[in-house]
């Protein structure tokens, strides 16, 4: 391990897990379009090393090495792959999603959604008018024009066959997995836990290893929902975890509560908010806080139409954030007033927030308490970037559905990323010196690899005790 000469300490490790989108995805290409995006080229060696991966039990998992540079930490970049578990896709299975989006009103939907609303509702309307005037030929006994309609219908039959062959074989192939993740259907069930057991399992493997000082999570298209969830399961299980110090400082705490008040009544801004929440992980780990995830990256990301893909309506989507099922960001408080407007936090509960105060007798019999953030504040301390192409129809900012403390940015596209459709896989496409405002530039400036003396607070962390889980 390279040791910093000054310190004497061992230089700080980071790790970045990508996980990947909707689609038949083969192993490691993620892996290699995420790490070579993060990683800028260097004169001195390879970019980046291959080593086998000890944390997942997938035989073609691999973990990439980015040695110390002037333009970054020691990294090592791990993929979570997932696509080998979404299985027996069907057709039949993306129905639920196309009735959705053609049962509501074209106002009721995103604006890049409309296009798809009405090539749904045209394909009906062409289809209602054949049948019509089939019949009315048929009903007219003029034989010649029967014999034109039946000939007529037997070519658009076999192009409609073959049309819908293409379609069904891209919805099963990709459209399916988005349907079947966000879609609670007992049928989907084993699937959904299968990938979120892994993504869990995986990230918890590398937050609890000992060989890094910090994770980020970087997730693309249906990727995003998959990290989102991960990373929420995973706080749930580690919110609690502290070294218990009798008064342990919380100013930083304190100062994040009152950035997210401003920021969600207009106050403050998103950059500041955020600034608050680096400050509050440094408090958290100084505290013996053993959570490494400081912060996630979307590009693509289809969480933009959640009211739509895991709820009916925008509606139920609250109610699910207000009963603190769904995490926002910044978190909704453990307390808040139900009569205000439902973005706003309602001001203090005996001091509380996004914590309370946890505590517990020792061995002597002295009390001793700690600040625990409570099970639905991930995004206290989990920066929040999401970066979307204008010409990409899957991805919108997330800000509107998951909350104000979310960074949305709009990216530059070049070439293929400025094609409709295509633009959604074209996020990693880069030279190796990205133009500003391009998603690899965004992309990089969001990883923050370089991460300075902030990042000493995780090195100096005091040894986690697991009595106090």
């Amino acid at each position: 391990m390279v040791n910093d000469a000054a310190t004497s300490r061992p230089s700080p490790k980071q790790a970045i897990v990508v996980i990947h989108g909707m689609g038949e995805q083969r192993p490691l290409d993620m892996l290699r379009a995420g790490a070579n995006a993060a990683i800028p080229p260097r004169q001195d060696g390879p970019r980046l090393i291959s080593r086998p991966d000890k944390v997942t039990d997938g035989y073609d998992a691999r973990r990439y090495l980015a040695r110390a540079s002037s333009q970054h930490l020691q990294t090592e970049v791990y993929e979570y792959h997932w696509a080998h578990l979404m299985t027996g896709n069907k057709v039949s299975d993306v129905v639920p999603l196309v009735k959705r989006v053609m049962l509501r009103l074209p106002w009721q939907l995103p604006g890049k959604l409309f296009p798809i609303w009405l090539i749904l509702w045209v394909i009906v309307a062409v289809a209602l008018l054949l049948a019509y005037l089939t019949w009315d030929t048929a009903e007219s006994r003029d034989i010649n024009g029967i014999l034109t309609a039946v000939g007529a219908s037997g070519v658009l039959i076999f192009l409609v066959s073959q049309g819908v062959n293409v379609v069904a074989n891209l919805l099963s192939s990709h459209f399916v997995d988005v349907v079947r993740y966000t879609d609670a259907a007992p049928r989907n069930q084993r699937v959904r836990d299968r990938i979120r057991r892994g993504a869990v399992r995986l990230l918890e493997g590398l937050n609890d290893s000992g060989r890094y000082d910090r994770i980020i999570v970087v997730a693309h298209s249906l990727g995003t929902f998959i990290a989102y969830d991960a990373i929420a399961y995973l706080w749930a299980r580690k919110n609690k975890m502290h070294a218990w110090l009798d008064d342990p400082p919380n100013d930083a705490l304190r100062r994040l509560e009152e950035v997210g008040n401003a920021l969600v009544a207009g106050t403050a801004t998103v950059e500041q908010f955020q600034e608050a929440q680096r400050e509050a992980w440094c408090e958290r780990r100084r505290n013996g806080m053993p959570w490494l995830i400081t912060d996630f990256v979307c590009l693509g990301s289809p969480l933009a139409h959640s009211h739509i893909l895991f709820a009916k309506n925008e509606a139920e989507l609250l109610e699910r954030q207000q009963r603190l099922e769904a995490p926002r960001c910044p978190p909704i408080a453990d307390y808040f007033d139900r009569a205000a407007s439902p973005w706003r936090l309602a001001g203090w509960h005996d001091g509380d927030q996004y914590s309370y105060t946890a505590g517990r007798k020792s061995a002597e019999g002295s009390w001793q308490s700690a600040r625990v953030l409570y099970h639905a504040a991930p995004f206290a301390l989990v920066r929040w970037t999401a970066i979307h192409l204008p010409m990409d129809p899957f991805a919108n900012p997330l800000a509107p559905n998951f909350g104000p403390g979310i960074r949305d940015l709009e990216a530059k596209g070049q070439k293929l990323q400025n094609v409709p459709v295509m633009a959604h896989t074209a996020y990693f496409k880069h030279d190796d010196d990205p133009p500003d405002g391009s998603p690899v530039a965004l992309f990089r400036d969001a990883v923050d690899l370089a991460a300075g003396n902030w990042l000493r607070c995780s090195q100096e962390a005091p040894e986690f005790d697991p009595t106090t889980a």
